[in-house]
């Protein structure tokens, strides 16, 4: 499973994002309110993915301390859109950033619920890898107070990668493959909520001129 993060479809998404803008206020805003949508829902997904597990299940358990980790993030990237001066309603949710979170909720009911952490280990890894590049831009640009979801994250520690990882190479083959299938597919869809973010921006920007 080390494969997927030396994968062409994650290696792009990092790739991507370093192109990103991040001290245009606009482009950063936007960021934190579409990963508001979709962050809102971890703690839901966790929930329903350890209510669907054996009571003793490992995985089961892993799910819960996620959900006690995520409670409450979303709230701190809104708060960080008002202390750009902007608001949360400024930037409505893409479909695509529906579909983000979306889709999880049929991975659990309809699939299984260890393929969930597919997403959670494509999120989290990417957070350690990006969060500290991000954080020094976010924040020469736009000032501390307007950065504290992003040093969260940029502090996660890797021992939450490890640990994600250990447990997708204890699933069974099958779900595994599944695993691995939603790792893929969240790189693809978070890289549609970037590409969707830059030519937000890049409307607004022809639109002023």
């Amino acid at each position: 499973m080390n494969e997927l993060l030396k994968s062409k479809e994650f290696r792009f998404v990092v790739d991507y994002f370093k192109t990103m803008d991040f001290t245009n206020k606009e482009v950063y805003a936007n960021w934190l309110a579409q990963t508001y949508y979709f962050v809102s829902h971890s703690v839901r997904l966790s929930a329903l993915g350890a209510a669907r597990l054996p009571v003793d299940s490992a995985v089961g358990k892993r799910m819960v301390a996620h959900t006690i980790e995520e409670k409450g993030h979303h709230t701190v990237a809104e708060k960080d859109i008002e202390n750009l001066g902007l608001r949360l309603a400024d930037f409505p949710a893409f479909g695509v950033t529906n579909a983000f979170y979306q889709s999880q909720y049929y991975k659990v009911m309809f699939e299984h619920p260890y393929h969930l952490l597919g997403q959670i280990f494509m999120l989290e890894a990417f957070s350690v890898e990006m969060g500290p590049w991000m954080y020094d831009i976010v924040k020469n640009a736009h000032g501390d107070k307007a950065c504290r979801f992003v040093k969260i994250h940029a502090m996660e520690d890797i021992d939450h990668v490890e640990k994600a990882l250990a447990a997708i190479q204890s699933f069974p083959a099958e779900n595994q493959t599944g695993t691995a299938e939603n790792f893929y597919q969240a790189c693809e869809m978070y890289y549609g909520i970037l590409k969707n973010i830059n030519e937000a921006s890049y409307r607004e920007i022809s639109a002023v001129a």
